[in-house]
C-alpha cells in the first residue's frame, strides 16, 4: 500500500495534471519522494503501520495541495504532515528529515 500510495504520487507529478507547480519543485518533489520511498522500505519491516500513517499523511497532503481547498486546509494538512514526522525523530531520525523536508517544500510552494 505503502509504494503504491508514493507512486501515485510520483505519476501525478509526472504527468503535471494541474498541480500548476514549477518543473524545479516538481524535481525536487520526486527526488524527496524517492528517498522516502526507500526510508519506508526500511521502516516497513519493523514498523509497518507507522510506515502506512505516514504515507496515508503524504497522500493526504497532496491531494489537499491539488484541490480547491483554501490556504488554511493546505496549511493543516502540512502541518499534520510534519507533526507525524515530528514523533518519529527520535527513532528514525533521517525519515523523519525526508519528512519534514517534503512538509516543508508544500508550504513554501503555497502547495
Amino acid at each position: 500500500m505503502i509504494q503504491e500510495t508514493i507512486r501515485k504520487i510520483e505519476e501525478s507529478l509526472r504527468s503535471g495534471s494541474g498541480d500548476g507547480a514549477a518543473p524545479a519543485q516538481r524535481d525536487e518533489a520526486l527526488r524527496l519522494l524517492a528517498e522516502l520511498k526507500t526510508e519506508l522500505q526500511a521502516l516497513e519491516t519493523t514498523r509497518g503501520p507507522d510506515a502506512q500513517r505516514i504515507a496515508r499523511l503524504a497522500e493526504s497532503a497532496h491531494v489537499t495541495a491539488r484541490s480547491a481547498a483554501g490556504p488554511k486546509a493546505r496549511e493543516d494538512a502540512a502541518g499534520r504532515l510534519a507533526e507525524s514526522a515530528r514523533e518519529f525523530e527520535a527513532s528514525h531520525p533521517k525519515l523523519t528529515s525526508v519528512v519534514d523536508r517534503i512538509a516543508e517544500m508544500l508550504a513554501s510552494a503555497g502547495l
